[in-house]
């Protein structure tokens, strides 16, 4: 097919079978989740550290995952893409080694050099990897030599840096090492920020009074699945970016390549969004307003916290969804199942929706302030917004989410917004 014609705007599959299959399973993604929980209750009174803990509950979800997957669909799973091509070349493995290596110590230059990594919530995350760099650096060894055997390409991108390292010669476009840089400035970047919220989470999971609430507690029980709910997602969120290798076919095709995509995606995570864009620009009052509004324990104090708790319900499995693929600014692979099977931007839609339900600005003290507050809050949707469709041109590249894409056009439950609103509806980028 030419370019010109993936690009049209009449180009859309005939029915839903047309388009491609899932990469990823709901169920085997939430069996995995269940056994997380299994894991942390059997953990949850034994003297280890939280970071141990994680450190068992990620690699129990992702090779659990991983497993159920081949088991349940053999050849077209993951690791039926694993074949045997080659024999251990101990001399490519070593500029592997090197170039992998090299990117290491790239990345610890940066976290040394800037202040920012030093401090709140990224200090957690070096502490983390101080204390696992011993384990990382056998593993990623015992790793190249696994993939040089499986790996269909006999050179790949750390072969090339290794190899101009020794000789000066790099067979690596620009474009590829582009590409290579964004995908690990994509993990260092929201690592730094998963795993210490995962420890975060994990902790206060582990509280003996966290399973203590009961109906005669409403307030309790709300921000007992309140903290449910966003563990999950920073957890599986964690999970994914540490999950992302060649072996099982979930590594990072590709990393979003704009600018303009990177600011919009970033600015909404710390530090920038709670130091410089929150307090300064888009301070819309984030705090429980509705629980001022309604009388705790009434009809309409559960069924608004109802809404609150299916809102996040439906974030929290969205990244479920995603498994072991899930990663912002990135393709890993395509996904259409789970809340996707509904819409495409299912956790930014419950989200947003999520933040109106829980500060109501348009129900503060004086008009004047109300009004202001919700066109501050209508400024965020707007981000996320920007956020969707920086997205979607990325993924655009690639023809099985143009299909998906295109399909949700007719199938999504909000589709009729388009009638109303057109600009909202898909289309496929036409200077691709």
């Amino acid at each position: 097919m030419t370019k010109s014609n993936i690009f049209a705007d009449h180009y859309r599959p005939l029915n839903p079978e047309d388009i491609a299959a899932s990469e990823t399973n709901f169920k085997i993604n939430f069996v995995g989740l269940i056994l997380g929980l299994f894991f942390l209750l059997i953990f949850r009174s034994f003297e280890i550290s939280v970071a141990w803990k994680f450190t068992g509950l990620t690699v129990l979800v992702a090779v659990s995952v991983t497993l159920m997957e081949y088991l349940c669909y053999g050849k077209n799973s993951p690791l039926g893409l694993l074949k045997v091509y080659r024999k251990i070349n101990f001399k490519r493995c070593c500029y592997k080694i090197l170039g992998l290596f090299f990117v290491f110590g790239c990345i610890a230059c940066i976290y040394w050099l800037f202040p920012l990594f030093h401090e709140g919530t990224f200090k957690k995350w070096i502490e983390y990897l101080k204390m696992m760099c011993p384990y990382l650096g056998g593993i990623s060894i015992c790793y190249i030599f696994l993939m040089d055997i499986i790996l269909k390409q006999e050179k790949d991108e750390y072969w090339h840096i290794g190899y101009y390292l020794i000789h000066r010669k790099n067979g690596l476009s620009y474009a590829q090492l582009a590409n290579l840089a964004r995908s690990w400035l994509v993990k260092l970047f929201f690592l730094g920020l998963m795993v210490p919220w995962s420890f975060g989470h994990l902790s206060n999971i582990e509280k003996e009074d966290f399973f203590s609430f009961s109906l005669s507690n409403p307030v309790a029980l709300f921000f007992a699945l309140e903290t449910i709910c966003y563990g999950i997602d920073v957890i599986y969120g964690a999970i994914g970016y540490i999950g992302g290798l060649k072996v099982n076919n979930t590594h990072i095709r590709s990393a979003e390549p704009t600018l303009f995509g990177w600011i919009v995606a970033i600015m909404c995570y710390w530090p920038f969004w709670g130091v410089l864009f929150y307090p300064h620009f888009l301070d819309y009052h984030h705090t429980n307003r509705w629980m001022d509004i309604f009388d705790t324990g009434g009809v309409v104090w559960y069924a608004w916290a109802a809404m609150i708790v299916v809102c996040e319900l439906i974030y929290a499995m969205s990244t479920v969804a995603a498994g072991t693929r899930f990663s912002n600014l990135t393709y890993r692979g395509l996904w259409h199942t789970g809340p996707y099977r509904w819409t495409k931007h299912p956790a930014y839609i419950a989200k947003n929706i999520s933040w109106w339900l829980i500060t109501m600005p348009f129900m503060l003290e004086t008009i004047d302030l109300a009004i202001k507050c919700s066109l501050l809050l209508f400024c965020v949707n707007i981000i996320y917004y920007l956020r969707a469709k920086t997205e979607e041109r990325h993924l655009s590249h690639y023809s099985e989410y143009r299909e998906y894409a295109l399909l949700m056009n007719d199938k999504s439950i909000f589709r009729f917004i388009t009638r109303f609103f057109p600009f909202l509806e898909y289309r496929i980028p036409m200077d691709k």
